[in-house]
This record gives structure tokens, C-alpha cells and sequence, in this order.
């Protein structure tokens, strides 16, 4: 074996049959340029598809559950066995006669009468989703 030789034997190719090296390099730089286009386009309908659904399904400012089981007139042990246990009796600014359940996304207030009955039911968001007033004022509402 010489020195500065490959210590392979490599056979011997026929580079008439095979197409041109540039034709080869071309073609696939097109597949790639083409996949890798398709994928960012993929990635930004993804993208904008999952805001569009997060802004029009899931609102963290919407009243929870429970709060549409509630209805006027209903007794407060009913209130208090729907909510669990209020988180305090009265609110600042508000008179004396109402329940407070507040949680990280908004707070429920429900009014009280002498009977302590409910005749007020309020849901105050800890927020606004900019995300869902965004979607609204695309949609016209």
C-alpha cells in the first residue's frame, strides 16, 4: 500500500449513467426547502389554531360551574352545600347581608334577604381574558 493512498479499492463507476451531480444537489435541496416551508407553515396554523381555540373555548374568566346550579331564592344552607363553605360574610363596600366565595379565578357573591334567602347572584372575574376580548372584537361581538 502507498503512502497517501485510500486503503480501499473503490470500484469502478460509470459517471455517464448516473445523473449529474447539480441535478441530484438541486432536487434535493428543493425537497428539503419544500419540507421544511411545509413544516412552518404547519407549525403556524397549529399555532394559530390553538390560540383561536384557547380564546374561544377555554375562558379562565368564566363562572364556574357551580355558579349555574344557584338560583334566586334559594336558602342559604343550599348556597353553602353547592359553593362549600364561604370564604367570608359581607365585602367591603357591599352591606353586610351577602357571602363572598372568592377563588384565583373570580370571586361569587350572593345576596341575602332577612330570610336568608338569595336574591342576587354576582361573578366578578379576577381578570379579563384579553385572549377572548381579542376573539370577540374579531368576531364582531
Amino acid at each position: 500500500m502507498k503512502c497517501g493512498s485510500w486503503p480501499l479499492s473503490t470500484p469502478d463507476v460509470n459517471l455517464v449513467a448516473l445523473p449529474s451531480l447539480s441535478a441530484t444537489i438541486a432536487t434535493m435541496s428543493f425537497k428539503r426547502i419544500f419540507i421544511v416551508l411545509a413544516a412552518v407553515i404547519l407549525f403556524v396554523f397549529v399555532v394559530i389554531g390553538g390560540t383561536i381555540v384557547y380564546a374561544a373555548v377555554y375562558d379562565p374568566a368564566a363562572p364556574p360551574a357551580e355558579l349555574a346550579k344557584l338560583t334566586v331564592g334559594m336558602s342559604q344552607a343550599d348556597v353553602v352545600a353547592i359553593l362549600g363553605p364561604p370564604t367570608q360574610r359581607g365585602f367591603p363596600g357591599l352591606a353586610d347581608d351577602c357571602f363572598v366565595w372568592e377563588s384565583p379565578r373570580g370571586m361569587v357573591i350572593v345576596f341575602l334577604d332577612a330570610d336568608e334567602r338569595a336574591t342576587r347572584l354576582s361573578w366578578v372575574p379576577a381578570h379579563k381574558s384579553e385572549l377572548r376580548q381579542f376573539w370577540r372584537y374579531l368576531a364582531g361581538e
